[in-house]
């Protein structure tokens, strides 16, 4: 294995230390991620809802939340339609009690059994004889262009709220909700189903407010030498939509000749502190200037009391908004996310209601595994919080079943035994009945809802393993056919419910891209996961005229298709695969976090992994490395097979014991117990009959030559 660690520049890193008040430690580790950039490391520092994008930042969400809004307001029937896995699960339940909770007319769906994913022209029917007359797709839907015209056929709109990567064309519907799409409008695109959901949940809680759709005109004046400096902004549905700058000397122009006349014309206009900036426009304009000003600090600072007495000069400097801006932040701007954290801490639904649901959106995040960056870091943190005091009966069952009570959990928690559970209704063809276990107030419903899908989980593990058997000897004579290229195996014994496991399962393991197929009665079902030189989308574009539907993401995707269509897609596939560049592999390399001296290595260093968490995709655990620790003891360990080490290390005042994976065969070989070693590792908690110790997961160990 070999160890790389990122060379960087230390003055950089006592500058970044220096302006964000963090440790050195951390900030060494920060530029080794390239995430000194302030909008990169705000979401580390940060955990408030105010740092999370607008919704409105969405092209389509007015019309997405207007067309919502009607039909609650005339008694419409509304259909939710989610997919089975965990993310589209979370984001049926999110927008269905929202719309019950609005007393609309809601009904949901789930594709169940074996029905293929997403929209079909049975369920248009079905909802049609049900006289729904809108229907919201939630984690599906980018790509059902057909369904979606067929839909508008039988009287239905549609309205579209997904993250997959769309097609070359749209739906025809109502609004499309995706920051895949390029027109979004949405600087973020790696958002999950549920996510993207919550965005519309958001942006309709905040249609219920008296600043929806009212442009909001922020005015601040200050003095430049001899002149005046007027910024202006505008402000729809708290997104910047526009600003002026004036630069005016006093008594040269009335305020109707200027631009800023134009900009705010017939509209009221907000300042802070009224006194002094009215002073100000009367020397500039005497009593020409018309519109109607209200002060809104009264109101900011009875939210806000710490900023009571202050300008927004003096607060700018203790901004933490303006703090990670990239660029030099004006007054103007403070007022502005003053007034923007103003309406969101003011308004329950948009901060507390709205953080109540992070655990759905955390589920979904972490379900999908999307990359923990960006806002990301902040929906899964506020979904942690949330659910380590969960009032939702049936997770706390799965979590009371899984030991994990009274634990505090961390995103490995969810993503190991939460997210599995849930998964394996929608994998067995039974999501609707994880979906009324987050729905249903009932308590004894929602435990013996949990309790089945639990016994659901273990039927799924066990099918998984005797696939796994089944598949591994046909992956294996596909991996040598195709040059180490990829896996693709079939069969009839394959559940459709488990190609997605399979598949991810056979990638790791071959370290290829892999397509698992399930052959039904009538039609066959695939998933494939891919690595980075394969994107599974536009490979599954070469089938395309083959396929009855496909989508997914860069590194997974599913598709249907006809079983006489089965001999032209496994010929083809052996002349894409025929055609590709084969795998270039290399020695394994890990990359190294920080180096730490054994004197360093104490329990104080828990505070930095707590920096860094949570650790996912996109923000993998620490690695560190430490030189000259001495093993203490060294003990071969399994429960099936003696294949593991549990290692204890003695490093400067501490020993800390240790594990080791699937290296038992290195003892004696590469090292022993009593040598002096260089290590690589995580360190994380361990929990065992209620006891908390620190633990290193060791990754790599190299015996010391130093002298």
């Amino acid at each position: 294995m070999i160890w790389e660690k990122k060379e960087i520049e230390g003055k950089q890193v006592k500058a970044l230390a220096k302006k964000y008040n963090i440790d050195l430690l951390v900030a060494s580790i920060v530029m080794r991620r390239n995430l000194n950039k302030g909008q990169s490391l705000c979401f580390f520092l940060e955990n408030d809802i105010r740092f999370l994008h607008n919704p409105f930042l969405f092209s389509e969400m007015e019309e997405a939340v207007e067309r919502i809004n009607l039909a609650v307001l005339n008694g419409e029937a509304i259909f939710v339609f989610g997919d089975r896995d965990v993310d589209g699960i979370t984001a049926t339940v999110l927008l269905v009690r929202l719309l019950r909770e609005r007393g609309a007319k809601v009904l949901w769906g789930l594709p169940e059994g074996d029905d293929s994913y997403g929209l079909s022209r049975e369920l248009i029917d079905s909802i049609a004889e049900k006289n729904v007359s809108l229907l919201v797709s939630v984690d599906c839907g980018i790509s059902n262009i057909d369904e979606i015209e067929y839909a508008g056929e039988k009287g239905i709109d549609t309205i579209v709220v997904d993250h997959h990567n769309p097609h070359e064309y749209l739906p025809e519907a109502c609004a499309v909700i995706n920051p895949k799409v390029e027109e979004s409008g949405y600087p973020f695109k790696d958002l999950c189903g549920c996510a993207v959901t919550s965005k519309v949940v958001w942006a309709l809680h905040f249609s219920r407010t008296r600043y929806y759709g009212i442009p909001i005109f922020l005015l601040h004046i200050k003095p430049a030498n001899e002149s005046y400096v007027i910024d202006m902004v505008r402000l729809v549905n708290l997104v910047e939509r526009d600003r002026i700058r004036e630069n005016v000397v006093p008594g040269v122009v009335s305020f109707e000749k200027t631009r800023l006349f134009r900009f705010c014309e017939g509209n009221d206009v907000y300042v802070y502190r009224e006194e002094n900036q009215k002073k100000q426009l009367a020397v500039v304009f005497g009593d020409t200037f018309t519109p109607n000003i209200f002060d809104i600090e009264p109101l900011i600072t009875k939210i806000f009391p710490a900023l009571k007495d202050n300008s927004l000069y003096k607060i700018q400097e203790k901004s933490r908004i303006a703090f990670y801006a990239d660029r030099q932040s004006e007054e103007i701007d403070v007022f502005a996310s003053l007034f923007i954290s103003y309406v969101i801490k003011s308004e329950k639904t948009l901060s507390v209601d709205y953080c109540n649901d992070m655990d759905l959106v955390a589920l979904g995040t972490l379900g999908d595994i999307m990359p923990l960056v960006d806002e990301n870091r902040i929906f899964v943190k506020l979904g942690l919080s949330v659910l380590n005091k969960t009032k939702r009966r049936g997770l706390r069952e799965i979590l009371f079943r899984n030991s994990l009570c009274g634990k505090e959990l961390d995103s490995k928690d969810v993503s190991w035994y939460v997210t599995p559970v849930i998964n394996a209704s929608g994998r067995m063809g039974e999501p609707e009945k994880a979906a009324q276990m987050l729905l249903t107030d009932d308590e004894k419903e929602s435990e013996e809802l949990a309790a089945y899908i639990i016994k659901l989980n273990d039927k799924r593990k066990n099918l998984g393993e005797e696939v796994w058997g089944k598949v591994i000897p046909g992956a294996k004579r596909c991996f040598e056919e195709t040059e180490e290229k990829f896996i693709y195996v079939s069969g009839t014994s394959i559940h459709r419910g488990i190609t997605g496991i399979i598949a991810s399962r056979l990638s790791k393991f071959f370290k290829v891209p892999a397509l698992v197929v399930a052959l039904l009665e009538k039609r066959a079902v695939g998933s494939i996961r891919s690595t980075l030189n394969v994107n599974a989308k536009e490979f599954l574009h070469s089938f395309g005229d083959l396929l009855t539907d496909f989508g997914g993401h860069d590194l997974a995707g599913g598709f249907t298709m006809g079983l006489d269509k089965m001999e032209r897609f496994e010929s083809r596939f052996q002349e894409v695969v025929k055609e590709m560049e084969p795998v270039r592999r290399r020695e394994d390399v890990v990359t190294v976090d920080a180096e730490l001296p054994t004197g360093y290595l104490t329990p104080d260093i828990w505070s930095v992994i707590e920096f860094f968490k949570p650790y996912g995709e996109g923000n993998p655990p620490l690695v560190f490395l430490t030189r000259e620790v001495a093993i203490r003891s060294c003990e071969v360990i399994g429960r099936r097979e003696q294949v593991h080490l549990k290692l204890l290390f003695e490093a400067g005042k501490y020993k800390w014991p240790a594990v080791f994976w699937n290296s038992a065969d290195r003892v004696g070989r590469d090292f022993s117990e009593g040598d002096s070693v260089d290590i690589v590792y995580n360190i994380s908690k361990n929990y065992y009959q209620q006891t908390e110790t620190i633990r290193l997961n060791i990754l790599d160990i190299k015996k010391n030559t130093s002298p």
